[in-house]
């Protein structure tokens, strides 16, 4: 059964030297990394390169478009598959520059009104965008999970 998946909402198209960094980035966290698929600590995911948005009309809450959308999932389902795969898009968007969509809306998954209050979180169409402040609040809560 598949896991969660996130995307990193780039606000300008990388160039060579950011891809570069980011490709250098998945490699040390990858052990080992085949492709776009890739394990940690014996649990898998996938990493899907910089790519244009398929809708961004979707993303008309926030103050830009995106430019370039990095997907991350996992292969399974867990507490520690959504944990790593929140440091990924957190650690990636705050490299570049970027925000997190959760494709979906965190009020489904997450009742603690210090996280849904929390600065840093977009209702939009394809569901909540956060900042990778806010998710890393979130990861350090109780009941932390992402959509599957």
């Amino acid at each position: 059964m598949p896991g969660a998946y996130v995307e990193v909402l780039m606000p300008t198209v990388m160039n060579e030297h950011p891809l570069a960094a980011l490709e250098a980035y998945v490699d040390a966290v990858a052990d080992p990394r085949e492709g776009n698929g890739f394990w940690i600590a014996g649990l898998p995911f996938d990493y899907y390169p910089p790519g244009a948005p398929e809708d961004d009309s979707e993303y008309g809450a926030l103050s830009w478009l995106p430019a370039q959308v990095i997907g991350f999932s996992a292969g399974s389902r867990g507490q520690a598959s959504d944990l790593f795969l929140g440091m990924m898009a957190c650690r990636v968007a705050g490299l570049f520059g970027g925000l997190i969509a959760l494709r979906g809306d965190l009020t489904k998954l997450c009742d603690n009104p210090s996280v849904l209050t929390f600065e840093g979180r977009f209702g939009t169409e394809a569901g909540d965008v956060v900042s990778p402040e806010f998710m890393r609040y979130w990861m350090g809560c109780p009941g932390f999970r992402l959509f599957n």
